[in-house]
Parts: structure tokens; sequence; C-alpha cells
């Protein structure tokens, strides 16, 4: 999961930006215009590790489009990449190219983290994808120039709580299980998900305990002893990979051994490569197949186009295929602007509004499709859980789960930010 961070912690960061990425995604040379498609991304500062390969992703969609299936009707799809490096300096120079280059849409994993690209997007009406989480990912994005690609994320921590559930049912336990939230103390975080913590426990009667911490903390030794003291059958880690990190070590330190689940950033390659071992059989969500997937034919796909245009490329990271994902379904609702206006008329309203007409769209078919409506900006409804194994593999640990739909009065953030 990728959280919003304080800008001011990154105006020391130096001014770099980096250009249009094009030697990657060739031109159809059809001779019909070309269809701009902007990437506004933190490709060197704190969340490269994530955006950067979800990126490339994206990039390869974009290629298969021009190379293999003539660009979006005909229309080769130029992609304009720029590294804003957590700057909101650079955001902001960032954005004004992208607007300046005629981008009809902007995609954006670092969006949640930098808010001047959300209020850009509002305030200059050009549809902009996003797919990174915040607090208010707990329920449906409010109608905008701003889409989601994750689903509302109490459907997250309720179907953890089922395969908790599920797992001291095996266990034939003579009690209710005790469980441990960890949720990163920063703005609403603690409120909100605090909330949905409380929300899921009580419904099932478990007791419980939450405790945050710091987006990167030098010591999760304090949080740790907290929640040993209370003695969960189960602990949900939702936080930055750093965070992660420290409490394993910290865990580790203290023989505390629960039962672990965890978000999408406990799915980090650089997890494993940090403390290894001791995060083997702890399982967390994500919003798509992983590049082990090679079941399904979107995997394969991926897999034969990695054989022929990055060679020395061996693995990705669950975010690539995500990014590939993301970039099929903007591409499908450009197509759908365009035969609903033309070409010559085709903007940024016209990308809404073709947008917002995507109903259950699978572009990869592997089960995770997208949603948007005049409504709900949300975008994806449900999850896959893998497990950390042996030697660093992900292996799937259910199939493809759907949330279900959240009661009308939770739609709202005055909602779960009410006490």
């Amino acid at each position: 999961m990728i959280f919003r961070l304080p800008m001011a912690m990154f105006l020391v960061l130096a001014v770099l930006m980096v250009g249009c990425k094009q030697a990657e995604v060739a031109d159809t040379d059809t001779g019909k215009g070309e269809i701009v498609i902007g990437y506004l991304e933190d490709l060197s500062g704190p969340l490269a590790a994530t955006v950067g390969p979800q990126k490339d992703g994206g990039l390869d969609a974009f290629r298969y489009m021009n190379e293999e299936q003539d660009g979006i009707l005909g229309h080769p799809v130029r992609p304009v990449v720029v590294d804003f490096r957590m700057d909101p300096a650079l955001a902001a120079s960032g954005w004004d190219r992208l607007k300046g280059e005629g981008a009809v849409l902007v995609m954006s994993g670092a969006s949640a983290a930098a808010r001047m690209i959300i209020n850009s997007c509002e305030h200059d009406r050009i549809v902009t994808i996003g797919s990174s989480s915040d607090a208010d990912d707990l329920f449906p994005k409010q109608p905008s120039f701003y889409f989601s690609t994750f689903p509302h994320l109490f459907g997250a921590f309720d179907s953890m709580c089922d395969l908790a559930e599920k797992d001291w049912a095996k266990k034939g336990e003579g009690r209710t299980p005790k469980i441990g939230f960890d949720i990163i103390a920063l703005g609403s975080y603690q409120r909100v998900f605090g909330k949905a913590s409380k929300l899921v426990a009580e419904k099932r009667g478990w007791d419980y305990i939450v405790t945050n911490t710091s987006i990167m903390p030098a010591s999760a030794a304090t949080q740790v002893l907290q929640m040993k003291d209370f003695d969960p059958d189960y602990v949900l880690l939702c936080g930055t990979s750093p965070a992660l990190v420290t409490w394993f070590k910290d865990m580790e330190r203290q023989d505390f051994h629960p039962v672990i689940f965890g978000a999408l950033t406990l799915g980090d390659p650089e997890i494993w490569s940090a403390v290894g071992d001791l995060c083997i059989g702890s399982t967390f969500y994500q919003h798509g197949p992983q590049w082990s997937d090679t079941d399904l034919d979107g995997i394969k796909l991926l897999h034969d186009l990695n054989a022929k245009w990055h060679p020395e490329v061996g693995s990705r990271p669950g975010v690539y295929p995500r990014g590939f994902s993301h970039a099929m379904a903007a591409s499908e609702a450009i197509k759908r602007a365009i035969e609903n206006v033309g070409y010559e008329n085709l903007n940024s309203e016209a990308v809404r509004t073709a947008m917002e007409t995507i109903n259950d769209f699978d572009p990869m078919g592997w089960g995770a499709p997208y949603t948007w409506t005049p409504t709900d900006h949300q975008g994806t409804t449900g999850c896959l859980w893998y497990q950390w194994a042996e030697g660093g593999t992900m292996v799937r640990a259910s199939d493809w789960i759907s949330y279900e739909p959240l009661p009308q009065e939770w739609r709202t953030a005055e909602w779960w930010l009410k006490d």
C-alpha cells in the first residue's frame, strides 16, 4: 500500500526531471494523430521501488498496443514520463508540462502521496488514474476527474478477518481469537483505519487492540511490546515497507510470533530482501495476480513480451502486471471516447464520460475487473491473498475475493471520521 506523505519533508530533495521516455514505446506510423498519456511519478524518491515497476508495466502495455494492436483505433500512443522525486515544486512543473503536451489522461502511482496531483486534476479537469491508496480508499471515491484503481479497503480488512476466521476454525480452539491491528501514524489514517479495525473485530465478537507506527520508524519496540502484552492470535500490519521491516525485526527480538496478515506493502520484494525467513507464512493481499501466476493467460503474455523485449529481466514484482492492466483499462476508456466524439474532439471531458461507462472490464482476463460509474470512481472490487514461502516465493492463498458493497451511509469521509 502507498501512503500520503507530508510534502515538507521532501523539499530538500535535489531538483531533477526525467522527460519523455519513448524509446520503449514504438510508433505505429499510421499517419493518424497521436494520443498523449502522461505519467507523473516518484521514480527516484521514496516511492520509486513501487511506482517505478508499475510505470514499466504501463509503458510495455502501450508498446504492446502500438506494435501489436495498431494503437488505439489506429492512433499511436505517446507516453510522456515525468519524475517529480516527491518534490512539490517538481510535481507542479511536471503537471504543467503534461498539460502543455496535451495529455488527455495522466497515470500516477504516487498520486495519493502528492495531494497537488489530485487537486490539479480537478482544477484543470484532466482525468487522472491513481493507483496508490490513502485513508479515503476505505470507501468509494466521489465523482471527480480522479479515478482510482484501488478497491474500498474496508473489504480488505473484512476479508482478512474471514481468512483468520477459517484458520481459527481449523485449529478447533474453544474460544474466540484475539486480533491486533497496527495502523500507520499519519493524518487521518489512525481515526479512519482505527474505525475499520473496530468494525471488523466487533462484528465477530473478537477482542482487539490497535497500535500506531510512523512511516519511517527507527524502532517499533514499544508497539510490539504493547501487542505482545495483549497476546493476539492474529496481527494485521497496515504500514509502509520500512515500518513492516522494523516490525518483523522487533518481533523477532521480543520472541513474539503471531500469525501475520498485511496490506499490499507486505508483498514488496524489498521486505523479503530485508528480513528473509522472518516473513515466511505471513499473508498479504494484492489487487491482481503476481509474476509467478503463469497458469493465467494474461501473465503468460507478459512473460512472452518480456522475453522478447527485455530478455535481461528474469522477474517482475506484482505492481508490473498491475501497471500493464491499468494502462489497458485507460486505453479502453480512450477508445470509447473516440468512438463517442471522434478523434478531432477528443479531450479529457470525453475521456471522463467514457471512463464512467467501464463496467466489469477485465483487460487481462485474470479476474480483477474495473468498474467506474458516475457516482463511484473506486475502480476495482476485490483482491487476491498470497503468502511468503521458502526462498522468497509468493504462493497464492485464495481465489479472487470480491468485496461486498458498503452500506450507503458508510460511503463518505464524514462517516468514517465521525466518532
